[in-house]
C-alpha cells in the first residue's frame, strides 16, 4: 500500500495538525469526511488526514490492518495537539484503541506505527488523570513492549520515544512506578541504553527514566542497583562527556540512586562515581543544573562515608565547589547544594577543615546567606555549615532529593 508509505513519516505529523480540527464535528476546512459503509481499506486511508475523531476509532476498527492504524494514530496525535482540555480524549476510549493497536502490530514492520504509538500515551500521561488512565488500560505495558522489540532503522527513535513515554507516566506517581518495576521496565531501559552507547538522545532518557523511577521509591532503586543502574548512567556519561543535557541527568541520577542507601553508595564509591561528578564540574563549570545535580550527588556519597569525603578533599572537591559557588552566585539552588554538600565535605576531620578555610572560606559562605538572605534553604544549610565548621553539633536539615 504506497499510500501509507508517506502517512506514518513523523513529518507529516504537523501537515496534519495544520488542519487545527475539532474533534468532532466542524474544521475550517468545512465538514470533515467520514467513513462510510461502503469503504475499504484504501478509502479510510485516503479519508484519514481529514476524519474527526469518531471515524478515526471507527476506521481503525473496521480495518484492522497496519496501514490502516498508523494513519489512524498519527491522525490522533495530530487531534490531541488540539485538543482544548489535556484530558479530553480520556473517556472517549482513545487510549484503549492507541493500545490495541501497539499490541496487535509489533516488529520492525510496525516501528512507525509503535513510535506513533508511545508519543500519544506520553502526552496522554501529562496528568494525573492521564497517567492513571493510560496505565489502567495497558499503556504501561504497551510502551515497555515496544521499548524491549525496538529495532531496525527506526530503532533509535523509537526507544527514545519509548523513554520519553515511561518517563511521562512514573513521573509524581508512585502506583506506576511500582507497575514499571514489575512489568521489567527498568530491565527494559538498561537493555536499550546498553545497546544504543552512543546514542546521546536516549541515553539521557534513559538516564531521566532511572532517576524518575527511583525518586522516593526505595525498591526500584534496589531494582536498579543490583541491575548495575549506575554502571550505566556512568558509562552514558563517559561517552558523552560534551553533552551538558546528559550530564546534568546524569548527575541528578546517580544521586537519586544513592540517597539514602549506605550500601548502594559504597558500591558506587567502587565504580568511581565521586571522580566522575568531580570531573563532571570541571568540565562544565558554566553550566547551573551540571553544577547543582553533582553537588547533590557529591552531598550524598559524602554524607555516610569517610572514605569517600577524603577522597573528594583529596580530589580537588574544595575548589570546585567553591568556584560553582562564585560562578553561580545568583542561583539559590546551587548555592544551597554547594553549602550542604561542604558539610559532609568537612564533617569532624580538622585537616579538612583547614582545607575548606583555605579554599572556600567562611566569608564567602556568610556574604552568600546575606544576598539569598530571604532563601530558607540557603540559610538553612548556611547554618549548619558554620555548626560543622565551629565544632558544634550538626543542626537538623532538609535534604531534597526532587
Amino acid at each position: 500500500m504506497g499510500l501509507c508509505a508517506s502517512v506514518v513519516d513523523r513529518e507529516d505529523i504537523e501537515p496534519l495538525a495544520a488542519w487545527r480540527p475539532t474533534l468532532l464535528g466542524d474544521s475550517a476546512w468545512g465538514k470533515p469526511p467520514s467513513v462510510a459503509d461502503g469503504d475499504d481499506a484504501e478509502a479510510a486511508l485516503r479519508k484519514m488526514p481529514r476524519l474527526a475523531l469518531q471515524d478515526v476509532l471507527k476506521a481503525m476498527g473496521l480495518f484492522a490492518t497496519l496501514e490502516v492504524r498508523a494513519a489512524g494514530l498519527l491522525r490522533l496525535e495530530a487531534l490531541q495537539l488540539h485538543q482544548d482540555e489535556p484530558d479530553q480524549l480520556l473517556a472517549l476510549g482513545v487510549p484503549e484503541a492507541v493500545v490495541e493497536a501497539m499490541e496487535a502490530h509489533s516488529g520492525p514492520d510496525a516501528a512507525a506505527l509503535q513510535e506513533s504509538g508511545c508519543r500519544f500515551l506520553k502526552a496522554a500521561a501529562c496528568t494525573p488523570a492521564g497517567q492513571s488512565k493510560v496505565a489502567s488500560c495497558g499503556g504501561l505495558k504497551a510502551v515497555i513492549q515496544a521499548l524491549k522489540a525496538g529495532g531496525g532503522q527506526q530503532g533509535g527513535s523509537l526507544k527514545a520515544a519509548a523513554c520519553a513515554a515511561l518517563l511521562a507516566l512514573a513521573s509524581n506517581c508512585p502506583p506506576n512506578k511500582v507497575k514499571v518495576g514489575a512489568l521489567g521496565g527498568i530491565a527494559a531501559v538498561l537493555v536499550a541504553m546498553s545497546g544504543a552507547v552512543e546514542d546521546a538522545q536516549l541515553q539521557e532518557r534513559g538516564c531521566a527514566c532511572l532517576r524518575t523511577f527511583a525518586t522516593a521509591h526505595s525498591s526500584n532503586q534496589t531494582r536498579i542497583a543490583v541491575s548495575g543502574g549506575a554502571a550505566a548512567i556512568l558509562n552514558a556519561m563517559r561517552r558523552h562527556e560534551d553533552d551538558v543535557g546528559l550530564q546534568s541527568e546524569g548527575c541528578w541520577a546517580l544521586h537519586v540512586l544513592a540517597h539514602g542507601q549506605p550500601n548502594t553508595q559504597k558500591d558506587m564509591a567502587v565504580l568511581g562515581v565521586c571522580q566522575a561528578l568531580l570531573q563532571c564540574m570541571g568540565r562544565h563549570p558554566a553550566s547551573p543544573g551540571v553544577q547543582e545535580h553533582a553537588l547533590r550527588g557529591l552531598k550524598t556519597m559524602c554524607a555516610s562515608s569517610p572514605d569517600s569525603a577524603a577522597l573528594v578533599a583529596e580530589g580537588d572537591g574544595f575548589a570546585l565547589i567553591g568556584g560553582a559557588m562564585d560562578g553561580h552566585r545568583g542561583v539559590p539552588s546551587v548555592v544551597e547544594q554547594a553549602l550542604w554538600a561542604l558539610c559532609d565535605l568537612v564533617g569532624k576531620d580538622e585537616g579538612r577543615k583547614a582545607a575548606f578555610q583555605a579554599k572556600v572560606g567562611m566569608q564567602k559562605v556568610k556574604d552568600l546567606m546575606a544576598k539569598h538572605s530571604e532563601e530558607h534553604g540557603v540559610r538553612n544549610a548556611g547554618n549548619t555549615l558554620v555548626a560543622v565548621v565551629d565544632g558544634k553539633t550538626m543542626v537538623s536539615r532538609l535534604s531534597i532529593v526532587a
